[in-house]
């Protein structure tokens, strides 16, 4: 899970170049960002957690976030199941 933020000129260069993922067919965030850190080292900043995180990036991952949240939080409106 990542929360960006960005100064607008500075940022839009890298998203404008940067390459189509070549399995996913997506312009991928974290290689824009990868290019302005490589070229502008400073201008990069991350504040690690450790915090688990369940994973959603394609339908595949519904079941087991479905699963993580009946785990941690219970059944949608307090059922249970």
């Amino acid at each position: 899970m990542n929360i960006w933020r960005f100064d607008y000129d500075l940022i839009m260069p890298y998203l404008a170049r940067v390459p189509l993922h070549p399995v996913r067919k997506e312009y991928e965030l974290p290689t824009a960002v990868g290019m302005l850190a490589a070229e502008h080292p400073r201008t990069v900043m991350t504040i690690p957690r450790a915090e688990h995180v369940p994973d959603l990036t394609s339908r595949d991952d519904l079941a087991a976030v479905r699963e993580y949240l009946h785990r941690a939080f219970g059944a949608p409106g307090g059922a249970s199941s």
